[in-house]
């Protein structure tokens, strides 16, 4: 038998209290006469000897009284098969938000975790050193420390955006100072055991048999669970006057059909509500139309209702009104051209228009769209760059110059051949094909019905080329070739009327809106530490914050080119909005929401579990977290038998004896 409490035992020195009072019990003796006294010394000699034996039974119950009482509180147990004999016991507690799931009603995984750490704390013998650890991984937790404080750091906790898998949770346990390396220890996994953190084998505990570990898995009541898993726009980003489409996919990973309501608010204004209706264990995609004005940054939020999980039930992320689009335009000379003048509008796009002997080949990194204009003879040395420029992922439009020769579309393209043609007269462009993708969103009517421009070719391609512009003869008049656009004849009234047309706006602000390198996407999530932000041109030593509310992060970072790297450390994101900031400036607005995997509530199942660990004779699988109570816990898993109860029933045995005596003994 052992003690949890051995300090208690001092209290048997309360034993000599009841055997002090039975030893000098001083009572006045009275004198009485009587003429014969031979009777009375009879009656005398046994009255004597029956109130001598019950003041020793009277002795005996208040010391069996005082003895059980004593050991009740000293909590005595009998050790079982898997009794604690380690000094440091590790636990790991899953802090992660798919904790907030309920294992029973009113009972949350997580609540049930905290409750069971605090019974591995109170069922380990005085003296014992704990050591936690979450999903933080904060350097604090890789040192040992008494019960009082951890359970001070139980009471302190609380959930975060963090899911670790068992392989992060086994590397981490492994780091401790040189003076605990040797000693064994007790490890304890508390966690709901995702199926997308957990593997179905334990073959990573195999390695470790010096420990003993023990799984407590805590089990979902169900596992239903309704959520956004992704968010995208038709378009890669908002434009006024160019219709867009927010698309919303809603997941069920419940048995059953689910109707849910959905709302989204932009800036804290309700702009659409939707009831979706999910499919068992499907996915369902919800349309909502962006027919409203923005602002240049948004707060957007989809949020649904959905219980018992409903951290994820709201989803953020931005939009963003497009920024304007960076076009640098390569011509012979100087002079206005119609590209120059229809993307003259400065709130859509930024126009560099230079002459091709006279630029900067570092300005082509800053741009989105490079249209070469009319150049007759461009040098070896700007055929080259641009050659970079489009294997970069640049897009790039190719105007040919009258006397222009094939070779050069050749060396910017090389997916077709494009050849030298000599027309005589101008050709009418044949009716653009409605259906092209391309055209999605230009034309009201499928059926539109217009006088199309003349051109007279002076280059043409073959090859696989998505031409949207046909000639009627049928030679390419527009084409794409991957990221490049060629057109087949110069911009000049001498070879076309097609950029006096009504068609010329559309295509080429079409060209370049598809063109804008779109590097900031709708949102993160809080898994994420490393990640890309488009920011614009940048001073020197300028310094990023990410702030929200009145938190404020400054990570390590790296600009390059209008691309700002950012590494922010772990575990300090959490869902929302966070304002990057410079010079107390809002250059861009971000949104993070929970890792997917957190909301898919699938887990590895106990009988997989135990199954695995009869393989391993150092890993135990306790299966009785949530149905035990906080104060019986450890007894069952550890085997042992608790004995403070029956020496608390044997303490008032021995009362009710004494009260027994005393009351019906004469």
């Amino acid at each position: 038998m052992n003690l949890l409490a051995p300090g208690f035992l001092y209290a048997l020195a309360a034993l000599a209290i009841p055997v002090i009072i039975h030893l000098f019990q001083f009572r006045k003796v009275r004198r009485v006469y009587f003429s014969n006294t031979r009777f009375l010394e009879q009656v005398k000699q046994v009255s004597q000897t029956k109130r001598r034996l019950k003041h020793l039974l009277v002795l005996l119950c208040r010391l069996g009284f005082l003895l059980f009482l004593i050991l009740t509180f000293a909590r005595p147990y009998i050790p079982g098969p898997h009794q604690a004999e380690a000094r440091l016991v590790d636990i790991y507690l899953d802090n992660s938000y798919s904790m907030t799931n309920d294992v029973e009603e009113g009972l949350t995984a997580f609540e049930a975790a905290i409750r069971y750490a605090n019974g591995i704390l109170t069922n380990y013998p005085k003296g014992t050193k704990f050591r936690l650890l979450t999903n933080g991984f904060e350097s604090s937790e890789q040192y040992y420390y008494s019960a009082e404080i951890i359970s001070d750091k139980l009471t302190e906790l609380q959930l975060a955006g963090r899911s670790r898998n068992l392989e992060e949770v086994l590397e981490r346990l492994s780091v401790r100072s040189n003076v605990e390396e040797q000693s064994q220890r007790d490890v304890f996994l508390i966690s709901d055991m995702q199926r997308s953190s957990w593997p179905q084998n334990l073959n990573g505990l195999a390695a470790d048999s010096t420990n003993r570990y023990f799984l407590v898995p805590l089990q979902y009541e169900q596992h239903r669970n309704l959520y956004v898993d992704s968010v995208y726009l038709d378009k890669p980003y908002y434009l006024p006057n160019i219709q867009n489409t927010l698309q919303v996919r809603v997941t069920n990973t419940g048995t059953s059909t689910a109707d849910v309501p959905l709302k989204l608010t932009v800036n804290g204004r309700q702009i659409a509500t939707s009831t979706v209706t999910v499919p068992a264990n499907g996915k369902e995609l919800v349309s909502f139309p962006l027919n409203f004005s923005i602002d240049k940054l948004n707060r957007a939020k989809l949020e649904l209702v959905d219980y018992p999980i409903n951290f994820d039930n709201e989803f953020y992320f931005v939009l963003r009104k497009g920024d304007p689009v960076n076009i640098l335009e390569l011509t012979q000379d100087n002079a206005s051209t119609p590209v120059s003048r229809v993307f003259a509008d400065s709130s859509l796009f930024r126009l560099r228009s230079r002459e091709a002997g006279n630029f900067n080949f570092s300005e082509l990194g800053w741009a989105d769209l490079v249209v070469v204009n009319s150049l007759e003879q461009p040098s070896s040395s700007i055929l080259t760059a641009l050659q970079e420029y489009t294997a970069a992922g640049g897009t790039l439009v190719y105007i040919p110059h009258p006397q222009a020769a094939g070779g050069t579309a050749d060396r910017i393209t090389e997916r077709v051949a494009v050849q030298p043609v000599q027309a005589e007269s101008t050709v009418r462009l044949a009716p653009p094909n409605v259906d092209n993708p391309f055209f999605e969103g230009i034309f009201e009517e499928n059926n539109a019905r217009f006088t199309t421009p003349q051109a007279r070719p002076v280059i043409s391609w073959a090859g696989r080329a998505n031409n949207i512009l046909m000639l009627q003869t049928g030679s390419p008049f527009a084409g794409e070739i991957g990221n490049v656009w060629l057109f087949a004849s110069p911009l000049t009234d001498d070879y076309t009327n097609f950029h006096r047309h009504a068609l010329f706006v559309p295509v080429m602000y079409k060209i370049a809106f598809e063109s804008k390198s779109v590097t900031n996407p709708l949102y993160f999530n809080t898994q994420e530490s490393v990640f890309n932000v488009q920011v614009g041109e940048q001073t020197q030593n300028r310094v990023y914050r990410l702030e929200r509310e009145e938190a404020e992060i400054i990570p390590a970072q790296q600009y390059n080119n209008r691309s700002l790297l950012l590494d922010v450390p772990a575990y300090t994101l959490q869902p929302g909005f966070y304002s990057l900031t410079a010079e107390d400036s809002v250059e861009q607005l971000l949104a993070f929401n929970h890792a997917e995997e957190e909301s898919i509530p699938e887990q590895v199942g106990i009988e997989v579990l135990n199954a695995s660990a009869e393989e391993l004779p150092h890993v135990e699988v306790l299966n009785d977290a949530v149905s035990a109570g906080e104060g019986n816990e450890m007894q069952a898993n550890f085997g042992a038998v608790m004995l403070w109860k029956w020496t608390l029933l044997l303490a008032l045995l021995f009362l009710l004896c004494e009260v027994l005596l005393i009351r019906f003994w004469k």
